[in-house]
């Protein structure tokens, strides 16, 4: 399986974050996903996603 251009190192964490949360959200729902299958499909860290992401307002 070929890896998403969102999931290489080079791209900055909240596009990562994003694509790997609309590849999921898209195949299976918003809620059958949750925070810790969006993190580690987008290859980064909790305190990661939380500081892309300090409140629920989409910037």
């Amino acid at each position: 399986m070929a890896i998403p251009e969102f999931a290489t190192p080079a791209a900055p964490a909240r596009e990562r974050i994003l694509g790997a949360a609309y590849e999921l959200f898209s195949r299976r729902g918003i809620r059958a996903v949750g925070t810790d299958e969006v993190i580690e499909r987008a290859g980064v860290a909790r305190a990661t996603l939380y500081r892309a992401f300090r409140d629920q307002v989409t910037r």
